[in-house]
């Protein structure tokens, strides 16, 4: 799970995009779900995609404005875009999504993925920091 919260202009959806390509060139046999609230910006991060990609992203993206259940070992990555304007009932925690959105009140379900990544990154740092030690 990796959830980013910044201001508003500081390149949330850039780095969505480019993790995206990443994540499709790195995994040949996978495609990606791009979540949004609104079509236009859905497929606008879609082409952006293809424009930069090229052939090796094409047919490899989906466009939702809800997210799918998580489902253990998926062929499918979600990259949720501006999280918090999804409306609750289309929102799940998904531990492999990639989560952006702006500071600004969240709904309850929004919140909820918020606390639990920031419960998770608590959880996670002491035990590698363990792990380490031990094997030193």
């Amino acid at each position: 799970m990796y959830v980013e919260l910044t201001s508003r202009n500081t390149g949330k959806t850039t780095r969505l995009i480019d993790s995206v390509i990443e994540f499709l060139l790195k995994n040949p046999n996978n495609s990606a779900l791009i979540v949004g609230h609104d079509n236009w910006h859905r497929k606008n991060i879609q082409q952006t995609i293809h424009d930069k990609c090229g052939r090796p992203c094409e047919y490899r993206t989906i466009t939702s404005h809800k997210m799918l259940p998580p489902v253990p070992n998926a062929t499918i990555k979600q990259f949720v875009d501006e999280f918090w304007l999804l409306d609750e009932d289309k929102l799940l925690i998904d531990e492999n999504a990639y989560y952006t959105g702006t500071r600004s009140s969240f709904n309850e379900k929004a919140q909820t993925i918020w606390e639990h990544y920031k419960n998770k990154k608590r959880e996670i740092q002491p035990e590698l920091i363990l792990k380490k030690h031990k094997l030193c």
